[in-house]
């Protein structure tokens, strides 16, 4: 299947992407990539009549000798299309140990000081349906729940920035048959860690042959991924419900009385809210305003709290997942902290405690869960403190 303007339209219409003031679209030359950046190129001239407000973004990792070389191919392959190009420099010192892991982490940071730079708070990625069936199967290898096994969200927030990916409904074959037929067979990067077999998303990638022998191929797991992310989306929904029923923020008498509670203190940020200026170009494409935040996974995690306090009601009116979720939710409310601070393991067994009657309190996360008379209490664990009373009880113990 071959990606058309009108199905790149109408993909962007559906999952109600918000109009930006500036497109940035992260660009690693690959054919997914390069695919993206060509239609969304095709679009904005489609609709405005130019494509101004289109910046691809590369990042050179600095984890090969030829990565710089690589990066300035693609600044001449887009510069010669009249799209506008940034290369982002990753400065770091010797890598040994969790390179992936650093690096996509460092990847996100850079763009998304970059979006804020331009004035913009989205940033297009190119996955596709492909890399949401192996991201499946490797948090399936790892027993992940419920949240791990939604796998790659259409709409993500990290470092501040919203993360859209329109193509995950979109196939690699259909990216590379777009490339080829639509933009004239257009040269572009092969990773060279694709050949890696020691890579875990290698390794999965090169198995998927046999399983779809046996019958399980990536149409069929990207559908499954897509009832768990709705049935997903409902928890969050009922937990917001149960927040507002159940919870309660509390901020210490050492804050800034003039500022009130942490609801208030956070209302005058206004970095991650998206605008609400409406689309005024092709009145066939249409653009939406996603929540509060921009954010499809996760609660409202623009407001923290120094103590949050939980009902235990709510064990008695929610479900068990709901529960888990207003609990992470705990934690990133105290720590500010991201969502992925909390594994599923930490969750369900932080539940089986609490609801015990003699459940005194916990840690989890950075946090600690303390029975009260009122129910439950979250604050911020002091680990600072707990290892300088460890040292004062070694110390005596020496004297």
């Amino acid at each position: 299947m071959i990606v058309t303007a009108e199905l790149f339209a109408s993909i962007i219409n559906e999952q109600n992407f918000q109009h930006n003031t500036k497109f940035v679209v992260g660009v690693s030359g690959g054919v997914d990539s390069m695919s993206l950046v060509f239609l969304f190129n095709e679009l904005l001239l489609n609709t405005y009549e130019t494509n101004e407000n289109l910046i691809a973004v590369t990042v050179d990792h600095q984890l090969t000798d030829g990565s710089s070389d690589d990066a300035l191919q693609i600044h001449a392959w887009l510069s010669a299309k009249n799209i506008q190009h940034e290369i982002l420099t990753w400065e770091h010192d010797t890598l040994s140990s969790r390179i992936e892991e650093d690096g996509r982490t460092a990847r996100y940071r850079l763009l998304g000081d970059f979006c804020e730079k331009v004035g913009s708070n989205t940033l297009y990625i190119a996955h596709h349906a492909l890399d949401q069936a192996e991201t499946f199967l490797m948090r399936l290898r790892r027993g992940s729940g419920l949240t791990g096994l939604c796998a790659i969200r259409p709409r993500t927030v990290l470092h501040g920035v919203l993360v859209c990916r329109p193509l995950l409904g979109v196939y690699k074959q259909d990216l590379i048959d777009t490339l080829r037929e639509r933009f004239g067979n257009h040269p572009h990067l092969t990773d060279p860690n694709n050949s890696k077999k020691e890579l875990e998303r290698v390794a999965i990638r090169q198995n998927m042959k046999a399983l779809e022998e046996c019958g399980i191929c990536a149409k069929g797991i990207v559908s499954s991924v897509k009832h768990l992310q709705d049935i997903d989306e409902q928890l969050q929904q009922l937990a917001k419900i149960a927040i507002r029923n159940f919870v309660r923020n509390e901020t210490t008498e050492t804050q800034d009385k003039t500022v009130g509670n942490s609801v208030a203190r956070d209302q005058g940020n206004k970095k991650n809210q998206p605008p609400s200026k409406k689309n005024k170009g092709n009145p066939g494409l249409k653009w939406g305003v996603l929540e509060e935040n921009g954010a499809a996974q996760g609660l409202d995690m623009s407001r923290y709290a120094e103590i949050t306090k939980v009902s235990l009601d709510i064990v008695k009116e929610c479900m068990p997942q709901v529960v888990k979720i207003v609990l992470r939710e705990c934690f990133i409310r105290v720590t500010t902290f991201s969502s992925q601070v909390c594994s599923q393991k930490t969750l369900d067994r932080l539940y089986e405690k609490i609801t015990k009657r003699d459940f005194r309190g916990a840690t989890a996360s950075g946090c600690v869960i303390r029975r009260t008379k009122e129910g439950l209490e979250v604050t911020r664990e002091n680990r600072k403190k707990g290892r300088q009373a460890e040292e004062g009880q070694l110390q005596r113990a020496a004297g």
